[in-house]
């Protein structure tokens, strides 16, 4: 493969994307797989999303690791596991335009309802971890989409843009590790998928620099509007994705 031109491009969405994962905590994926897929192909740029991914998922959990809520990460963690094989075994036996129009509908619904002006209601119960990290699994077992569930949660236990930001990742980062695992069974980590993670190293930085200036200059109302517009855009994205 020629690296020239294409190198530039893909480093180019690889900064935009994680930008927004340092700043909001999420996003990433929603910005470079569409672009990734059209300039390097699907088969590598899932992995080389993941790559990134995880690099950045640890130096914000490191980064942050003090707000980290413990508590919750690990029921999160327990029924994502559980979900998972169910995920895999769902995405063989159920349409899959099914499913995501469903995900559409509750993401994107949760999130108007959010926005919605009405009587602010009390902070959720972390009880929910274990529903809403048993459906991120099979999400993410099925289609490699481990986000929105999270997100919800973070939602409804009204977590801090830092508190969001740190946990997230701490969640997400094990997540990432077994689809990674999955991608290096089946050979998709290509010397390619190599070349151009070892090339975003430096532009992962920049973006873990950015992501942090950015991020202080966004207060927490705003933060929280910002997500749940991420939200709707992802519930739309999937709607159109799945009727088309």
């Amino acid at each position: 493969m020629e690296f020239g031109p294409t190198l530039f491009f893909v480093l180019a969405v690889v900064l935009l994307a994680t930008t927004v994962r340092a700043t909001l905590g999420f996003g990433d994926a929603l910005i470079a797989m569409p672009l990734l897929s059209m300039l390097i192909g699907a088969k590598t740029s899932a992995p080389l999303v993941a790559l990134c991914s995880a690099t950045l998922a640890l130096a914000m959990a490191v980064r942050h690791r003090r707000a980290i809520e413990m508590k919750n990460v690990w029921p999160l963690l327990v029924s994502a596991t559980v979900g998972i094989p169910t995920g895999i075994y769902l995405a063989q036996q159920v349409n899959e335009r099914t499913i995501k129009l469903a995900l559409a509908v509750l993401v994107a619904g949760f999130a108007v309802y959010q926005l919605w002006p009405h009587k602010r209601e009390a902070e959720g119960s972390w009880y929910w971890a274990f529903p809403l990290g048993f459906f991120s699994g099979l999400l993410g077992g099925a289609y490699n989409i481990f986000g929105p569930p999270i997100v919800i949660f973070a939602t409804l236990r009204r977590w801090t843009a830092e508190q969001f930001r740190a946990t997230v990742q701490s969640y997400v980062l094990p997540m990432v590790g077994l689809v990674l695992a999955v991608h290096y069974q089946q050979g998709h980590i290509t010397r390619t998928v190599w070349v151009f993670y070892f090339s975003a190293l430096p532009v992962l930085l920049v973006s873990f620099l950015l992501g942090g200036l950015f991020h202080k200059r966004i207060d927490e109302q705003l933060f929280r509007r910002i997500v749940l517009g991420l939200l709707i855009v992802i519930g739309c994205t999937l709607f159109f994705n799945s009727v088309r």
